[in-house]
This record gives C-alpha cells, sequence and structure tokens, in this order.
C-alpha cells in the first residue's frame, strides 16, 4: 500500500512511489560546527507546484565505544601465570 503524502505548500495530495523518492544531504549547521555527522534526508517532489516534501531525516550511523583495558596498555605489565 503507497503512502499519500500532503504538500505543505499548494495542500496536494499524491502518492510516495518508491521510484520518486530521493535523498538530500543536509548542510550541518554553521553557528555550531561541532557536529560532524552528516544527515540525509528522504525527499519527495509535489507533482503540482515542484516544492520539495522531506519525510524523513536519516543520522549517520554511530560508532561503538571501544573500552580500553588499563593494565594492557602498561607497558610493564606482565600476564598472570596461568594454573592448570
Amino acid at each position: 500500500m503507497l503512502k499519500k503524502i500532503k504538500c505543505n505548500v499548494c495542500g496536494h495530495t499524491f502518492h510516495a512511489h518508491a521510484a520518486l523518492r530521493y535523498e538530500a544531504k543536509l548542510k550541518p549547521d554553521a553557528i555550531l560546527p561541532l557536529s560532524k555527522s552528516v544527515e540525509v534526508a528522504e525527499c519527495f517532489d509535489c507533482p503540482r507546484c515542484g516544492c520539495q516534501k522531506i519525510v524523513n531525516i536519516r543520522h549517520q550511523r554511530s560508532v561503538g565505544i571501544v573500552i580500553v583495558d588499563e593494565a594492557h596498555e602498561n607497558k610493564n605489565y606482565k600476564e598472570p601465570d596461568k594454573c592448570d
């Protein structure tokens, strides 16, 4: 079943065909450029007035946190003897 989208400008309702969907990169905030992540918006164009309708914003996947064992960072670290 196709989802219907309503244009915010002209009020026209149209079907969201997957073939008409495209992605647009959003510019990072110029005031706070601390975040280097790029956001991608899923968009459709209104067939009546041609304006862009953003239906979803996709955020970049985050990278997992790596926990480093302090004992292994120490160059003088010696592995304990294993008991059988």
